[in-house]
Formats: structure tokens, C-alpha cells, sequence
């Protein structure tokens, strides 16, 4: 027991190269604290200086407060560094703890303040934590903060597109920033590992008196000590040599690499390709950033790049030595980003919506399918261009005028009803949005519109306005009419105290009104006079003489004509019938009275 727990101990404990490499990060760290934490200082001084003039009384007050304290703190941490330095095994902590207060300043203050582009103050955050070599741990901690909180503050407003934009910017910012940290980190270690061999040689050429074997062995641990991939095989690919790292990302052995060649560790596709290669070297001495992949010992594929040199005795070509780098996650991190780029511009092709970016000069380097449609343009003549060069003079000068506003300030442009008018001569309506887009600095590097097709609602709006405009002027017409008609009253009321018949029709004799003694005499009920034609209710002769004279009567003219108009009892009584027009502009009626026989 004591043996294994001896062992198991001996394995945790770190190698030279990662000590050196930790203390190589926390010592990069340690120089930059001091300025960060001064700048941080001043920065929320002056934070804090802007909130107070500028945020409201509920928001100033918490963020003042909050910016003060940071900016103390900062001032006293950078006061106690540059007067004692920080112990190496802190400054990461210590640097952690800075970016976490910077993190709360920002949450509280895209909290209080509602405003999306706040959000750059996380992403900047963010994505200067991978540049500063951040611990592995600590990074991804911070990041999984970031995230979570702003994603609590902005759930409930993810469905306004700027919301969203810079949510989709945080996580594409974080992966960048993990990108960062690993490529920094791989550096670093890279320069330790040059580090400890140039060591290694120097103290070999110290001790040149040392016999060939000594010397081949400590180069043996040299190469042992990289994390590339050495080799060396002869011309018919059988291995000379091959390395630590080699035997543990590809899992031979010695024994198995002395009975297998080289062309049965590579993928078929490069295979084909060796004879090529080797004949490449045989004219050119080495072949630059070759890509290949290597096939593990379980059939794994592992994507490496580097460089093969030819080792030639009499101009012969005798061996070919390679150093290789393992790119496996580079280039899945490649295909990824590749892909989301493929999602997010088939999402932006796809949007009903106009959406386009232009550069600080007003050219456009984005475009959609939309926008394209709307302009009426193909890509390659949109792309590069100004709005001057795109639209009429008068349209483009409205666009720009926004533009510069945005460029200039920083102010965005919300839902602006603008009119599009193309090269054709199509119009369309637009509400249009546009935002201005920050670099890692908070410098504007450009803006990004958005426009919604309204062209519908705008008509509809506009026959709406018509629609009302002739209800007034026909209830002015009614109104004339209704006094037309109350002029005429005492006149109609003298009439239907006669014993006369009264029927009232239209132009084309159908019985609009009848009167009560109508009612009685016919012995029909009103609701079976009124929309029958007139002409139905006559003797075939007379209803023929009826309508002769129907159009004259309409025209202005009085004129009287004796009918016989039938009974319920189915006898035809003669009657003696004045026919005039009632004066009413739209629907011209008139008005017959009966008189018996």
C-alpha cells in the first residue's frame, strides 16, 4: 500500500516544462496588473462621474455607488502591488476578482438602464479575459457568469432583434476569447519547451567531452520533451525514429513500429498522395505546411500540419524527417465557426426583413436577400456602394443623413417610416432601424439596419383616411337631403290627409313607401307593397303606359295618366294618377297619387 500511494504521489506531481509554464503565465500577469488596475481606477471614476450627470435619480444613485467603490477598490489593490508585488500564486485570483466587480458594475447597470448596447461592456469583458491568460478554470467561470447573468436580465426582451444580436455576439465573443486563451496558452508553452531545449543545448556544447552515446540521449529527451510530433523514415517509409508525443497521440510502441510502415498510418486519401511528396522532396529539399492525417492505433483520424526535410547522401535522397503539429481541434474549431456563419447568413438570407451593414463610409458590406429584392439589384452591384450610388438622389440623401447621425453619435434610429424608391420606379414603404456596430474598443466601426416591409399597412391607413373622407361628404349629402325633404313636409302632409292614394318608387318603379289609405284600399299589407314593382300592381295596359312615361317623370316632367290598378278581391278600379319627382340629388325618387273615379 505504501508502494502504490508512493507511486500514485509521484504521478501528480508536475513536470519541469509546466512549472516553468505556470510560472511563465502568472509572471505575464503580474507585470499586467499594475497598469490594469490603474486604468480600471480611472476608468470608474469617470464612470462614475458620467452616471451622476447623465442616468435618472432611481438609476444614479446605485450605479454612482457602485462605480465609486470599484474604482476605490481598484486604486487600493494597485497602491498595495506596486508597493509589495503579488505573490505569483495569487495574481490570477486577484485578476479574477477585478473582472467579476467589473462584470456586477456592468449587470447593474444594463439592469437599471434597460439599453441593449450596454451589453458591449460584458463582451469587451469577456473577451479581454482571454486575452489577459486567464487560468483555463477561471476563464470558462467567468464566461458561464457573463452568460448567465445577462441572459437573466435580457429574457424577457429576446424577442427585439437587438436583443438577440448581442446575445448572439456574447457567445460568439466568448468562443473567441477561449480561442484566444488557447492559442496564447500553446505559444507559452511552445516558448517553454524552446526555453528548456535551448538549455539543454547549451549545456551540451559545455560539455563537448561527452561520448557520442551521452550526446544522443539527452537529444533523445529533448525531442521526448516537445508536444510535436518528430519522425524520421527511410525512403521506403520504414520508421527511423519517431518521438514521445508520437507514440502517445497515435499509441504505437517500438515494437509494433518496427514491423509496420509509415503509409499504414496515413488516411487512404493522403496515401495516394506520398509518392508525390516524396518526389517533391527529392527535387525541393522540404515540403512547407503540408496538412495529412494520421490514422491511431485504434483507427482514430488525427489532422496534423508541418514540414518534411530530405536527409540525402550523394545526392541520393537516404530518409525524410518531419515535425508535426496536431491541428484536430483547430479545425473542427474552424468547421464549427464555419458552420455557424452557414446558419447565421441562411437565417439572415431568410428573414422577411431588409437587413444590410455598411462600413463608416457608408458602404454597404452586407446585404440580404431581401434588401436585394427591395432594391431591385444583384449582390455584386450593391456590395461597395454608397446609397448615392444605389437610389435617386433625393431618396439616398434621406438614407445617409440617418446614417451619419448613427456614425457620428452612436445613436440609434428606431422604427423611422421611410419610402423606397428604386431604379424602376417601384415604391415601397419601410420602418426602418439602424444601430451602430463597436469594435473591441467601443470604437464605432460601422452600423447595421434592419427594415420592415409596411407598404400594406401604409395603403391600408391611407384608403382608411379615404373611406372616412367620403363618409362625411355623404353625410353632408343626407344631411341636405333630410332638409330637402323637411322643406317639402307641410306639403306631403296636406296630401296624406286627402283620400288619395300615395305611392312612392325609384326611377326604375319599384315601391319604396305607401301610405295608410294605400294600405286599405289595395288590401295588401305594407310590407307586401313596398319592393314590388309598381308596374305589377297595374292592368297589363296600363302598367305598359306606366312605364313609357317612367323615364320622362324621372327626367324633371309632371305628368298625370289614368290607370286601373288591381284589388285583393281581384277587381281592377280606375284611377286618375299624378306622376312627379321628388327633388333628392343621389336617389331620385318619385312620388304617384291616386285619385278615384
Amino acid at each position: 500500500m505504501d508502494k502504490d500511494s508512493q507511486k500514485s504521489n509521484s504521478r501528480k506531481q508536475p513536470t519541469e516544462q509546466e512549472l516553468r509554464f505556470n510560472q511563465a503565465s502568472n509572471s505575464i500577469i503580474s507585470k499586467r496588473l499594475l497598469p490594469i488596475l490603474l486604468s480600471l481606477g480611472i476608468l470608474y471614476t469617470l464612470f462614475a462621474i458620467y452616471y451622476y450627470l447623465s442616468l435618472t435619480e432611481r438609476a444614479r444613485q446605485i450605479t454612482v455607488i457602485g462605480a465609486a467603490i470599484t474604482a476605490v477598490i481598484m486604486y487600493l489593490m494597485a497602491y498595495h502591488i506596486r508597493k509589495r508585488p503579488a505573490n505569483l500564486a495569487a495574481v490570477h485570483p486577484i485578476a479574477l476578482f477585478g473582472s467579476v466587480l467589473v462584470l456586477m458594475n456592468a449587470m447593474v447597470h444594463l439592469m437599471l438602464t434597460g439599453q441593449a448596447w450596454q451589453s458591449y461592456i460584458i463582451i469587451l469583458l469577456v473577451l479581454g479575459s482571454g486575452l489577459l491568460f486567464f487560468s483555463t478554470n477561471a476563464l470558462i467561470l467567468l464566461i458561464i457568469l457573463s452568460g448567465y447573468c445577462w441572459l437573466a436580465i435580457a429574457w424577457n426582451k429576446l424577442s427585439s432583434p437587438i436583443w438577440i444580436y448581442h446575445g448572439l455576439s456574447l457567445l460568439v465573443f466568448s468562443f473567441i476569447s477561449i480561442l484566444f486563451h488557447i492559442v496564447r496558452k500553446k505559444n507559452l508553452e511552445n516558448t517553454v519547451s524552446l526555453s528548456l531545449r535551448e538549455e539543454l543545448y547549451r549545456s551540451k556544447t559545455d560539455n563537448v567531452s561527452s561520448d557520442n552515446d551521452s550526446q544522443e540521449q539527452d537529444f533523445s529527451n529533448l525531442f521526448d520533451s516537445t508536444n510535436h510530433l518528430l519522425l524520421s523514415v527511410d525512403n521506403q517509409g520504414r520508421f527511423l525514429f519517431v518521438n514521445r508525443r508520437w507514440k502517445e497521440v497515435l499509441g504505437y510502441n517500438d515494437k509494433v513500429l518496427s514491423k509496420i510502415n509509415l503509409k499504414q498510418t496515413l488516411d487512404g486519401e493522403h496515401l495516394a498522395k506520398w509518392n508525390d511528396i516524396i518526389q517533391l522532396i527529392a527535387r525541393d529539399r522540404t515540403v512547407q505546411k503540408i496538412e495529412t492525417t494520421f490514422i491511431t492505433k485504434d483507427g482514430q483520424k488525427i489532422l496534423v500540419e508541418g514540414n518534411l526535410a530530405g536527409q540525402f547522401r550523394d545526392e541520393k535522397l537516404i530518409a525524410v524527417k518531419g515535425i508535426f503539429r496536431d491541428i484536430t481541434i483547430k479545425k473542427k474549431t474552424e468547421d464549427a465557426l464555419a458552420r455557424e456563419r452557414l446558419l447565421l447568413r441562411t437565417v439572415i438570407d431568410n428573414i422577411p426583413e431588409a437587413i444590410y451593414a455598411k462600413d463608416t463610409e457608408m458602404r454597404k458590406i452586407l446585404v440580404n436577400k431581401t434588401d436585394l429584392a427591395n432594391i431591385g439589384k444583384a449582390e455584386a452591384e450593391v456590395l461597395g456602394k454608397t446609397d448615392r450610388e444605389v437610389f435617386p438622389p433625393e431618396i439616398a440623401e434621406s438614407f445617409m443623413e440617418d446614417d451619419r447621425a448613427v456614425l457620428k453619435d452612436g445613436k440609434p434610429v428606431i422604427n423611422r417610416e421611410e419610402l423606397l424608391v428604386n431604379e424602376a420606379g417601384h415604391k415601397m414603404w419601410l420602418l426602418t432601424s439602424k444601430l451602430p456596430l463597436y469594435d473591441h474598443y467601443g470604437k464605432i466601426t460601422g452600423l447595421v439596419g434592419i427594415g420592415t416591409n409596411i407598404t400594406e399597412l401604409k395603403n391600408a391607413k391611407e384608403q382608411l383616411l379615404d373611406m372616412q373622407t367620403e363618409l362625411k361628404e355623404l353625410n353632408k349629402k343626407l344631411s341636405l337631403a333630410y332638409e330637402e325633404v323637411r322643406n317639402q313636409k307641410d306639403n306631403l302632409l296636406n296630401i296624406l290627409q286627402q283620400e288619395e292614394l300615395i305611392f312612392v318608387f325609384n326611377t326604375q318603379g319599384v315601391i319604396y313607401g305607401v301610405t295608410e289609405q294605400t294600405v286599405r284600399v289595395t288590401g295588401l299589407t305594407r310590407l307586401e307593397l313596398i319592393g314590388s314593382k309598381f308596374s305589377e300592381r297595374l292592368e297589363s295596359e296600363s302598367g305598359a303606359e306606366f312605364l313609357k312615361i317612367l323615364k320622362d317623370v324621372t327626367l324633371g316632367a309632371f305628368k298625370t295618366l289614368k290607370i286601373k290598378l288591381k284589388q285583393l278581391t281581384g277587381e281592377s278600379a280606375e284611377f286618375l294618377m299624378g306622376l312627379s319627382r321628388l327633388n333628392m340629388e343621389k336617389d331620385r325618387l318619385l312620388i304617384a297619387i291616386l285619385r278615384k273615379i
